[in-house]
């Protein structure tokens, strides 16, 4: 073996080591690519998992604020609407003469035969004192607007307008 058999043979195992040490350096960054891709799509799918609960949060927050502010109309319209037919019903019961009263009266007070005290309007004290004393209920007379009905069991009733002219609405 001469010198340049030697020669070639070295260069010819320099070349495949070469090639092998490219091959490998090829296939190792063919998988780190790789390795990167997926950890890209993994990334990529949990974005899209969060942003898509935080949409879902972000749907179930606004339509349940759109149904407060719906129900809250609602309710400020059917109040605008009870304050317009107290008001009526006070104008209108304010208009009434002596006898219409005093039935409407007594009628009331024949409903009111569970509360222990109703308030009412001075005026009207002659006729619903004698129902109020058969039904043992006392009528009490006071400067405010309002009637107030308090059970015998002591639970306070939601406060009714009387039939009170100063209270025009």
């Amino acid at each position: 073996m001469g010198l340049e058999d030697i020669k070639k043979e070295i260069l010819e195992e320099a070349r495949r080591e070469a090639k092998r040490v490219l091959d490998e350096a090829r296939r190792s960054s063919q998988e780190a690519v790789k390795q990167a891709q997926r950890e890209a799509k993994e990334r990529e799918e949990r974005a899209k998992a969060e942003l898509k609960d935080q949409l879902a949060t972000l749907e179930t927050r606004e339509t349940a604020s759109a149904r407060f502010q719906a129900r809250r109309r609602i309710n400020t319209r059917k109040k605008e609407l009870l304050d317009e037919f107290f008001s009526h019903c006070l104008r209108e019961a304010s208009k009434l003469d002596g006898a219409t009263r005093k039935r409407h009266v007594k009628a009331l007070l024949a409903h009111a035969k569970d509360f222990s005290v109703v308030y009412g309007r001075k005026e009207d004290l002659s006729s619903a004192t004698k129902l109020a004393v058969r039904q043992r209920t006392s009528y009490q007379t006071g400067s405010r607007p309002r009637c107030r009905l308090i059970s015998a069991t002591g639970v306070h009733v939601p406060s009714l307008p009387c039939l009170n002219s100063r209270d025009d609405g």
